[in-house]
């Protein structure tokens, strides 16, 4: 299967907090599952729909936080079984469509560094 993205990801979690309001400030506070320089994938408790415009705040672990709005491209529901108890979230591709260039540069340099740690570790 041939890879559709344009900028490279990493299995980086990171603390994301968003709103649909893209003039709002950011308020729910989630998780990525990775990212990259054009988008993450977050992890959600609430269904976002395929086109949902965003406001985000994302915290790399180098510190720096991210200002950005995105747009939702896809959503996939995950059910998980926690002590007995079914949780259901959902899995959530969005792309940045207003980021500075400087944010995106930092981003590119949190992927390059974690691919090339698991490189080296291999």
């Amino acid at each position: 299967m041939k890879e559709k993205r344009r900028w490279p990801r990493a299995k980086v979690m990171a603390e994301i907090q968003w709103s649909r309001d893209e003039d709002a400030s950011p308020g729910l506070t989630e998780k990525t599952k990775n990212i990259g320089a054009g988008g993450v994938c977050l992890v959600s408790k609430e269904k976002l729909n395929s086109g949902d415009r965003l406001r985000l705040e994302i915290n790399l672990p180098t510190g720096d936080t991210i200002r950005a709005k995105a747009r939702v491209v896809w959503t996939k529901k995950y059910e998980i079984t926690v002590s007995k108890t079914n949780e259901i979230g959902y899995y959530t591709g969005v792309e940045f469509i207003d980021i500075l260039e400087e944010d995106r540069a930092k981003i590119e340099q949190v992927v390059f560094n974690y691919n090339r740690d698991i490189k080296a570790r291999h």
